[in-house]
């Protein structure tokens, strides 16, 4: 096998752990965000898609002749971001959770669009369609946390002002 072949496969593989972590990541997360129920809804749909990626990797991976070992040490790089999101403080959870997992995402959409053009370099188009797909869904994720990242901070706000300091506020 060429080299450029081997790292397309060692990349997926990669990847692969990745969507393994990102879906321990977002259930983690979205366990502890009861009082933001839109964005644990999302955080827990977007684990679901974290889950079926990594199936189509995997898939990838085999139809390469390669095969997922047990445990992966590349997922080194997002540990960083993913210890943000596993940490995170009961009283800011939500705005922690949406800029842990928006940090993640771009890891992962940066990921996925060095895979669709080493893919579509060894000419796999069968893999750099999976990682089309993947990375159109990674971006949906990222534009709409952005999109959640006003409405998210300032529920935490007015949440930890309370209602009599929200109240005075809104007084003249």
């Amino acid at each position: 096998m060429k080299a450029s072949e081997q790292n397309l496969t060692d990349w997926l593989r990669e990847a692969h752990a990745m969507e393994e972590h990102a879906e321990r990541m977002l259930t983690g997360a979205a366990a502890r965000l009861g009082h933001c129920p839109r964005l644990q809804e999302r955080l827990q749909l977007h684990a679901c898609e974290s889950r079926q990626q990594g199936r189509l990797l995997r898939e990838c991976i085999e139809r390469r002749g390669g095969s997922v070992p047990w445990a992966m040490p590349a997922v080194a790089l997002a540990e960083p971001v993913a210890q943000c999101a596993s940490g995170l403080r009961v009283s800011d959870a939500g705005a922690e959770a949406v800029l842990s997992v928006y940090a993640f995402k771009h890891l992962e959409i940066g990921s996925y669009r060095m895979l669709q053009s080493g893919a579509h370099q060894v000419g796999d188009t069968q893999t750099q369609q999976v990682c089309e797909r993947i990375l159109a869904q990674e971006r949906a994720m990222a534009d709409w946390l952005f999109g959640q990242i006003p409405a998210i901070t300032q529920e935490f706000l007015q949440h930890a002002d309370g209602p009599a300091e929200t109240a005075h506020q809104a007084a003249p």
